[in-house]
């Protein structure tokens, strides 16, 4: 049987903003579709499992979490986030073959990029 619920993905700083990313979740859940949780946080702890983490995130931006953090810079840190999140973002579409795709993102500095990564609703 096919699964005709809508792809949502939400892109998050999970460390700092998990408490509005699981509210609109179980908007977005009571609704009948399926959230896939992004995080896109560097220094904090996530406090809201995600399905593509930031570890994720860095490594599809050649870059390591680990050093994004212990950097410190915050403007570098989300600009290699930004690219991690477009890649993994393209690549689930692409592989799942989403007939419907939308992005809600935590925060203004990501909005760039949001018409590069396909079709939105």
């Amino acid at each position: 049987m096919k699964d005709d619920r809508k792809q949502i993905a939400v892109l998050c700083t999970l460390d700092t903003k998990s408490e509005h990313a699981a509210c609109v979740k179980a908007l977005i859940e009571g609704r009948g579709h399926r959230v896939v949780m992004i995080d896109i946080g560097v220094l904090g702890e996530p406090g809201l499992l995600a399905d593509k983490t930031r570890a994720e995130l860095a490594r599809a931006a050649g870059s390591d979490i680990g050093e994004l953090a212990l950097a410190g810079d915050r403007g570098k840190a989300l600009a290699i986030m930004s690219i991690g999140a477009e890649t993994v973002v393209m690549q689930m579409y692409r592989a799942e073959n989403w007939t419907a795709f939308s992005v809600w993102v935590a925060g203004q500095e990501l909005l760039w990029r949001q018409p590069r990564c396909g079709p939105f609703l």
